[in-house]
């Protein structure tokens, strides 16, 4: 279900929806619909596609990168975050400005042994000359798993744990705002 998450008392919104709190309450409106008449019509070349899907993903990125704030975001090696990453640095460029961006790149986390993806971090790096990086480490031993949730945040206050050490980072560094693909596109903001 779209609508749970893993706090007790706290939902989601479900896709394509926004959540808006005023005076006079709160609302919640679907702001797009698949028309699912139309999948499939639609008769375009590979090229036609992936042009149409960087036109959209790149729209996407910039509507979430306003003036006049530093912007962070995580950086992984993935498709997802490489390609967040890069737009939103070439467009923060393009405004004089830089993107700030931060990889976990421990390899053993919660006692699960990760891929070590420096190699793909790296590339994107190499790709793209507009990214302030840094890598964040866990300290040792923590796990975080245990550790008692900031309700604001929704992370875990332990400040070893990865996720408040990119917090730490970003506040240092006047992030206001990071752009991230976890949990269906949270943002997390210091």
């Amino acid at each position: 279900r779209f609508d749970t998450s893993a706090i007790e008392g706290v939902r989601t919104l479900p896709p394509a929806h926004t959540l808006t709190v005023s005076r006079d309450g709160i609302s919640i409106e679907r702001y797009w619909h698949l028309d699912r008449s139309a999948v499939g019509t639609a008769r375009i070349g590979p090229e036609e596609a992936a042009a149409g899907l960087r036109r959209r993903i790149e729209q996407a990125v910039r509507s979430r990168l306003p003036a006049g704030v530093e912007i962070g975001s995580h950086l992984s090696g993935g498709l997802d975050s490489s390609a967040i990453a890069i737009l939103a640095a070439r467009k923060l460029r393009d405004d004089g400005r830089a993107l700030h961006a931060y990889s976990f790149l421990d390899r053993l986390r919660n006692d699960v042994q990760l891929e070590d993806e420096t190699e793909f971090v790296k590339a994107c790096l190499d790709q793209e000359s507009g990214i302030d990086w840094q890598a964040i480490r866990s300290a040792p031993g923590v796990v975080g798993r245990d550790a008692p949730l900031d309700l604001d945040l929704m992370l875990p206050l332990a400040d070893g744990f990865p996720e408040m050490r990119v917090v730490q980072a970003a506040e240092a560094q006047g992030v206001e705002l990071i752009l991230s693909g976890w949990g269906r596109g949270f943002v997390a903001t210091p």
